[in-house]
């Protein structure tokens, strides 16, 4: 069986925001379908969590706690995953920061951490991965996006405004990868009962 092959049926994975909410989901319902996975994030000790009830499951799982905001985060996630598991075929991007609020009311820190933290990161972990994707004609870029992406929300503030982003962003990877075995997809959720969601009374 050729790489790309056996790659194609239990990849590596690499899953962003995977302490929690819909990340910790992904994370586990993919080592139970048999990939090797990575979680990232910043909470350590739910990290951990997460990792031994795959652990406990059957699965395996590495624990890699970091603030993927911070300069050299994304490549030294990679880069332990690759060490740790192998190389990741299939990437998972679910971390996210929210802060609603009218663009005029909008503080420009609070701007920029979700610029950075729902566009930046995805890019800079795709940048990551795709060229041994492409060596391999193998890959998968999962990025999780947001319903507000798509439709205007007022006081859906810098978080619209970079989830629309990475739907674009998506959009670029798969056409620039896919005659090479790579596909990126967006997944745009409605609400979900996450600790990041703001409550629906609120939008």
């Amino acid at each position: 069986m050729t790489a790309s092959a056996q790659a194609g049926r239990h990849p590596v994975a690499l899953v962003a925001g995977a302490s929690s909410g819909i990340g910790a989901a992904v994370a586990r319902r993919l080592a139970a379908r048999g990939s090797a996975v990575a979680l990232v994030g910043r909470r350590e000790a739910e990290l951990k969590e997460v990792a031994e009830s795959i652990r406990a499951a059957g699965g395996t799982a590495l624990s890699l706690a970091l603030d993927l905001a911070e300069p050299g985060a994304p490549a030294e996630a990679v880069a332990a995953t690759a060490a740790g598991l192998g190389p990741v075929g299939l990437l998972v991007c679910s971390a996210g920061a929210i802060r609603l609020a009218a663009v005029h009311e909008t503080e420009e820190r609070h701007w920029e951490r979700q610029l950075r933290v729902n566009l930046t990161v995805p890019f800079l972990l795709a940048r990551e991965v795709l060229p041994g994707m492409r060596e391999r004609g193998f890959g998968w870029v999962v990025n999780i996006g947001s319903g507000v992406g798509s439709e205007v929300v007022p006081g859906s503030g810098g978080y619209g405004v970079s989830k629309h982003a990475v739907h674009r962003l998506t959009e670029l990877i798969h056409e620039e990868n896919r005659d090479l075995g790579i596909r990126a997809v967006t997944v745009a959720p409605g609400w979900v009962s996450t600790r990041l969601a703001a409550r629906p009374a609120d939008l």
